[in-house]
């Protein structure tokens, strides 16, 4: 999750989107996930929570997030708190 500034006109819907990618270099292939933050059904004033999950197949991979926007947005992007956090094991969500 991460929290991002939405108080501008558009702030989060200049085709801006969270990227995480994780890269697997024995094979060079890139899996990634994609999270729209103008989806986010979290606001705190002019700040919106952007959530998801994704999983990780060998933590030994290089792990990035990015940011991408529309080319010539004007906005700036602000982002606060990310935090990633591992969920439990599926056997252990059903109990």
């Amino acid at each position: 999750s991460i929290w991002m500034y939405n108080a501008k006109q558009d702030q989060l819907n200049d085709w801006l989107r969270l990227v995480i990618e994780e890269r697997n270099p024995s094979n060079q292939t890139i899996k990634e996930t994609t999270l729209f933050p103008e989806q986010s059904a979290c606001i705190d004033s002019d700040w919106s929570l952007v959530e998801g999950t994704f999983e990780i197949e060998d933590a030994k991979h290089r792990i990035r997030i990015r940011a991408e926007g529309k080319e010539g947005a004007k906005n700036t992007l602000y982002a606060d708190e990310l935090r990633i956090t591992q969920l439990p094991a599926k056997s252990e969500q059903t109990n």
